[in-house]
């Protein structure tokens, strides 16, 4: 008790104290540092070539489908199921903060000399949501599932990347980087069948992009819901 008394003891004392805070904030600086390092690359290069009941294949497509100006990383598969259903995916990531969305399909498959005959937002079984566009070419058709992710956010035009940054800087979280998904399923059963196949697919791109692209606040514990349908762009 009295070498407690001491001023020795109670400088002693302030010193592990500032040891400890200091200690504290370097832990936190580091913390913030590895969420920041997460978030602000992504390899989709790295995405696996077994997920699920998926097998892949890096495949050559169409480079008029997939422009990919400013992409870190870039890459594009033919996976199979095991009922023999095939879907194509093109991933491509960019740096975060990006304030505008790389070339989108509704420009690039006109581009490349399909029509588009429809382009709707969808929610799958998981509660994600995407766009789903059919196309025709020469009497071929496909359907494509497409959307812009930033951790959990979902975007598909320059307002939803907006609102997606502002929700994401609310809840305290690392801007992520921005990754562009496009999953292509030829349309040889039903409609019906493509979707459940690529909503299927699709959801193990959508976790794997948020695993690996949201950093702390950045996930968001609401379920998501699609936005808002405006004007193209």
């Amino acid at each position: 008790m009295k070498f407690l008394d001491t001023t020795a003891a109670r400088l002693g004392i302030a010193a592990i104290c500032i040891a400890g805070t200091q200690a504290a904030i370097a832990n936190f600086k580091n913390r913030d540092e590895s969420y920041a390092t997460q978030a602000s690359t992504c390899d989709v290069t790295a995405f696996p070539l077994q997920t699920g009941d998926w097998t892949g294949s890096d495949v050559e497509v169409d480079d008029r489908l997939f422009v990919h100006l400013g992409a870190t990383s870039m890459l594009n598969r033919s996976y199979q199921n095991g009922v023999r259903k095939q879907v194509t995916v093109h991933l491509s990531s960019y740096p975060a903060g990006k304030l505008s969305l790389p070339h989108s399909p509704e420009l690039c498959y006109p581009g490349a000399g399909w029509k588009i005959e429809s382009d709707d937002w969808k929610i799958d079984s998981h509660n994600h949501p995407y766009r789903l566009m059919v196309v025709e070419q020469d009497g071929t058709k496909a359907a494509v599932a497409y959307w812009y992710q930033l951790g959990s956010e979902v975007a598909s035009n320059r307002d939803d990347l907006r609102q997606a940054f502002q929700k994401i800087r609310q809840q305290g979280g690392v801007r992520p980087p921005l990754v562009k998904v496009i999953i292509q399923a030829p349309m040889e059963l039903s409609a019906a069948d493509d979707q459940t196949a690529i909503e299927e697919f699709g959801s193990q791109v959508y976790d794997w992009v948020r695993e690996k692209t949201s950093g702390r606040g950045a996930i968001s514990s609401a379920p998501l819901s699609p936005p808002r349908e405006r004007g193209r762009g």
